[in-house]
């Protein structure tokens, strides 16, 4: 017999087992890696089927805001010609309830105090045509605010050079006739489209009636807006020559301002506007001596010292007073994926003897000095879903910020005029129903004391609006 095999040395043994252990870790090792790149691959497919989920929620909230866009430009009616349309709508107002509403005749005007009433605010119809390189408009509107009215508020012809395919505006368009002054955002905004009733104090004291006649250069060129017209001056809703111009002096008035997108659900509108031009005074006839008795000591008793002789005085000329006008706005929408949209959005106004409205200014009749004008506003919209919007707006207006009071000692009074609209809407732009309450404060009342004092003014107002 030959000599025994020799077996494996401890060494060895040992040897051995670590490779045996090395490769068991090995192996664990790759599983677990497995197992980790199982986990991220899943994880990864999760995130990239939700970024494709929020995508197709971003594009259909985008098809949505379409849509709504293309119902605010209401389809024309059928034509013959090309680029003609007709649309139209009515909105009919019931007024719930006002404060100051009582069943009295205004003894100075004999026009009723009750405005707790049914009416009907607008009822509009226009024609346009828009080709490639005219455009033109027409449109009627009749109402029940004083009686049964019907009147002329848009009539435009227009010459345009258009701008890039697609582009939202022209290049440059050239129009005249009897168009919107081109001042700030609220008052272009279609009455049409607002959710709030009515525009605010400042806007319907330093541009009433908001259309105006005149020539006009506008257009935009990819997010930048710009428009600047020369107009009488006089617009269809001042008191003293609404649609007429006393005088041959122009406004000029502008806007520059910019459209665009900021993030894919995030769109920005903002401008400058600002207005020079001149005003008119009214002369006055001559006039004779009379006696007036003058209330010296304010005791409201007559005493013979208090009599005196106001002599007569000739005729004066009438005259022109410089006047200007400068605004700012902000508007700032943001589509809410699942929900709706929010928007934010207001306005600044910077004037000096503008007022055409509230307080008339006339710096050379009998205040004497010139009248400085502030007035804002900021409001919030939410769009939710396609059928409901709930909004709230507050606005201030001071048509003197100069003002004093004639009590003794002389005194600073405040004019100012300030809302606060809560509104809420069902529908869409072609059939809707709206319902405000408005919160107004003002110093159009006096307290026992004869001292100006806020005159209670609060309305609630539902409206109903149908259009084609």
């Amino acid at each position: 017999m030959g000599p025994p095999t020799p077996g494996p040395t401890q060494t060895e043994q040992e040897l051995a087992e670590a490779q045996k252990k090395a490769t068991e870790s090995q192996k664990a090792l790759e599983a677990a890696q497995a197992d980790l790149k199982a986990t991220l691959d899943a994880m990864q497919a999760e995130l990239g089927a939700e970024r494709e989920q929020r995508a197709e929620e971003v594009i259909a909230l985008r098809e949505k805001l379409e849509k709504a866009q293309a119902a605010l430009k209401k389809p024309p009616v059928s034509t013959p010609h090309p680029g003609v349309s007709l649309t139209g709508y009515l909105q009919a107002d019931w007024a719930l309830w006002r404060q100051s509403s009582e069943d009295e005749i205004n003894p100075s005007t004999l026009a009723p105090v009750n405005e707790e009433r049914f009416m009907i605010r607008r009822a509009r119809l226009k024609t346009t045509i828009d080709r490639e390189y005219v455009a033109g408009a027409l449109e009627l509107d009749g109402n029940t605010v004083n009686g049964t009215t019907a009147r002329l508020v848009n009539a435009e012809a227009s010459f345009k050079l258009p701008g890039e395919e697609g582009a939202p505006v022209p290049l440059l368009m050239a129009t005249v006739g009897l168009f919107k002054i081109p001042f700030g955002f609220e008052i272009l905004q279609s009455d049409r489209d607002r959710i709030f009733l009515e525009r605010s104090t400042a806007e319907q004291a330093l541009f009433p009636g908001e259309y105006d006649l005149g020539a006009r250069l506008q257009g935009g060129w990819r997010f930048v807006r710009y428009a600047i017209a020369v107009q009488n001056g006089d617009p269809l809703g001042e008191k003293a020559f609404p649609g007429r111009d006393p005088n041959a002096a122009k406004d000029i008035v502008g806007r520059l301002g910019i459209e665009t997108p900021i993030v894919e659900t995030v769109t920005v509108s903002a401008g400058f506007s600002g207005l020079t031009g001149k005003g008119f005074h009214r002369g006055t006839p001559a006039t004779k001596s009379v006696i007036q008795w003058s209330d010296k000591n304010e005791d409201g008793a007559f005493t013979s010292d208090e009599i005196v002789t106001v002599p007569g005085s000739a005729a004066t000329p009438s005259q022109n007073f410089d006047r200007f006008a400068y605004g700012a706005d902000l508007d700032l929408s943001i589509a809410i994926p699942r929900f709706g949209v929010a928007t934010i959005y207001g306005e600044l106004y910077y004037a000096k003897n503008l007022d055409r409205a509230k307080l008339i200014a006339d710096p050379l009749g009998p205040l004497g000095r010139d009248a400085r004008e502030l007035g804002f506003y900021v409001a919030a919209l939410l769009q939710i879903g396609d059928l409901a919007t709930v909004g709230a707006r507050y606005d201030a207006y001071n048509p003197d910020r100069d003002s004093t009071n004639s009590a003794k000692p002389l005194v600073l009074t405040d004019l100012s005029y300030s809302t606060l609209a809560l509104v809420a809407a069902v529908g869409t732009p072609n059939s809707r129903v709206q319902l405000e309450y408005d919160h107004n404060t003002n110093h159009g009342g006096r307290d026992l004391m004869g001292r100006p004092a806020n005159l209670k003014d609060d309305a609630v107002i539902v409206r109903g609006q149908v259009g084609f």
